[in-house]
């Protein structure tokens, strides 16, 4: 059975007894703590009001979970040419790095974070993956900062409904 740690009426520990007695796993004092969940129910950040466990509560949107939000799609990247691209500074660096190759290094092969395998065939190709993907993250900033705006003009109950994973607000 499961047993919960309350503190201010969230749970802040979950125990698995895995079916042994609680009371030779903890000393007397901690399981005096702890609110028994037979069902399974309680979550790390969930609530507890006395008398059932409830879900970890909604927190309000703000503009710094958009900047996360923003960062996070930059780093998974977009698809350029059919193959999805990580858009972080270190991805856009190596795609840069090879615009000023010359002509005999060419053609290059790497495999992409996702395992695919790209063959660029010579500078000019570089230059579109890069072309790409800068405009890929110019995007993405500039979604960012107008969604901060619009967040920062929410009220509060409209902020805890408002959804920033949903792509939605990024296209």
């Amino acid at each position: 059975m499961k047993h919960a740690k309350i503190k201010a009426g969230r749970v802040v520990k979950v125990v698995d007894d895995g079916g042994r007695d609680i009371n030779t796993l903890f000393h007397p004092e901690i399981v005096a703590t702890l609110v028994p969940d037979p069902n399974g129910e309680a979550v790390e950040g969930g609530t507890w009001d006395g008398v059932a466990f409830g879900p970890v509560p909604s927190l309000p949107c703000s503009p710094a979970d958009v900047a996360r939000e923003a960062e996070r799609r930059i780093e998974a990247g977009t698809l350029i040419n059919g193959i999805v691209f990580r858009c972080d500074t270190a991805s856009v660096a190596r795609i840069n790095g090879l615009k000023d190759l010359p002509n005999e290094v060419f053609p290059v092969t790497f495999k992409t974070a996702a395992g695919a395998t790209v063959v660029v065939a010579d500078a000019g190709e570089a230059v579109a993956i890069a072309d790409a993907a800068g405009a890929y993250v110019a995007q993405i900033l500039s979604k960012s900062s107008a969604l901060q705006d619009q967040v920062a003009l929410l009220t509060e109950a409209e902020r805890l409904a408002f959804d920033i994973t949903d792509d939605l607000h990024w296209a």
